[in-house]
């Protein structure tokens, strides 16, 4: 995954569920949004660096609880573990210090949509397709 590499981004599991004109709308967790990206309907990846979440207190997109924080420049590099992602470490910058184990909400503000397709055959298939288009 591109972006678990460049500027410490991360990638997550996504159901998009449509596209119209380079957005598209999916599902993360039990929330609904569109983001930009290049993905057809159904798995998809979101790609996020620390600069697309941000604390919240409404309902946001994703619950979340406080795994650690270090301070940095300013800020708190935090770091964020989610249910709704099977666990995974999402990594976000707050003005705050919060204690470990907090529940907090989280809203996505940006991020990338591609396609997830694990079926290596079918991605072969689709490039013999185009190749001889």
């Amino acid at each position: 995954m591109v972006a678990r590499f460049i500027g410490h981004g991360v990638t997550v599991p996504v159901q998009v569920t449509g596209t119209l004109d380079g957005m598209c709308d999916l599902r993360v967790g039990t929330a609904a949004l569109p983001l930009p990206g290049t993905a057809q309907p159904g798995p998809g990846w979101l790609c996020l660096h620390r600069e697309d979440l941000r604390l919240c207190d409404g309902p946001g997109h994703l619950q979340a609880r406080i795994l650690s924080q270090s301070f940095q420049h300013g800020r708190y590099l935090t770091h964020a573990l989610t249910d709704a992602l099977e666990d995974q470490m999402l990594t976000l910058l707050v003005d705050r210090p919060l204690t470990t184990h907090t529940p907090v909400r989280l809203e996505i503000t940006g991020g990338w949509v591609i396609g997830r397709d694990d079926d290596k055959t079918s991605q072969a298939g689709a490039r013999r397709e185009a190749v001889n288009a």
